[in-house]
């Protein structure tokens, strides 16, 4: 079974503001991992080719999948404060499992840190891949994340969305990607700064700043042939602002049950971070204070179809 991210979902780590004003993105799953990738979470957007049970025309394939998580993760960071999260999207892709790919994901996200907006994630994407063999595969894609209606509650009203370019690499269980931005990192500027939970000294824009990581996925064959073993290390590199450095690490468990059963994938995954949590609080609306970069661990429900 293809390794898929969910995330988008995915991906950016950034930091949570302790007033709720700041918004960062995501990365979820130890399944759902980009470049094999984006569960978090497995989406097929993440993985760029969709799979191929669909047909939508002779050149055109059409794919998508359904998520239910008990905590939207993205490269480490809770996305939904602790809470669960409905999840899904679509990809429509060339045939033969190679080739250009498009495609739309979405989340719902916490009011608190996507602050005046629809508590929604949306990704839109577009890539190629390029497929040598059943064992290696490259992948480029650009990637737009957006909250629609989100903006912090700055004079500025500094907006939290952010465009990336993904290459990635597979080969055989083995995944790497690396997540460049294009733009600004969500919630990481000059007006930002001021703004987290231990103020950070205003030092321009956070352009050029990356995400990098590895996996692999194993199947547990002398068990079932459907259970899958996942395991990841990533590094999130912040522009400017060196003191929301860290880095991530991840495992968890899959099983897709039988088609008879719907052929639906069961995940429990277990993350945890090296991230200075000073840096990683946010205050909701009822004076709770949430660490978002707390080790986790979380469990979901997904449908590929």
């Amino acid at each position: 079974m293809r390794l898929q991210v969910l995330v988008c979902s995915l991906v950016l780590l950034t930091p949570t503001h302790a007033d709720g004003d700041y918004k960062e993105a995501r990365d979820y799953t130890v399944s759902d991992i980009e470049g094999g990738e984006r569960a978090k979470h497995a989406p097929s957007h993440t993985s760029g080719s969709g799979n191929q049970n669909a047909p939508f025309n002779k050149w055109v394939d059409l794919s998508g999948d359904m998520t239910l998580i008990t905590d939207y993760l993205f490269r480490g960071q809770t996305q939904t404060l602790g809470g669960p999260a409905a999840q899904g999207g679509f990809t429509v892709s060339q045939k033969n499992d190679q080739g250009l790919y498009g495609g739309a994901w979405g989340s719902n996200v916490s009011n608190t840190t996507a602050s005046n907006g629809s508590g929604l994630e949306l990704c839109i994407f577009a890539g190629y891949v390029y497929k040598r063999d059943n064992d290696l595969s490259l992948k480029l894609e650009i990637r737009n994340t957006s909250y629609p209606g989100a903006y912090a509650s700055l004079p500025t009203k500094d907006k939290f969305d952010y465009l990336e370019i993904i290459p990635g690499v597979t080969y055989k269980f083995f995944s790497l990607f690396l997540a460049y931005s294009v733009t600004n990192r969500s919630g990481v500027n000059q007006n930002f700064a001021p703004t987290f939970a231990v103020p950070l000294t205003p030092n321009g824009n956070s352009k050029g700043s990356w995400y990098t990581e590895a996996s692999i996925n194993l199947p547990i064959s002398f068990i079932d042939d459907q259970l899958q073993f996942q395991l990841l290390g990533g590094y999130s590199y912040t522009r400017n602002y060196t003191v929301l450095n860290y880095a991530v690490f991840g495992t968890g468990l899959n099983y897709k049950l039988p088609e008879s059963w719907g052929g639906i994938s069961l995940s429990v995954n277990i993350s945890t971070t090296t991230a200075n949590k000073k840096y990683f609080k946010v205050k909701d609306s009822s004076g709770k204070v949430t660490n978002t970069m707390a080790s986790k661990v979380f469990f979901s429900v997904s449908k590929k179809f």
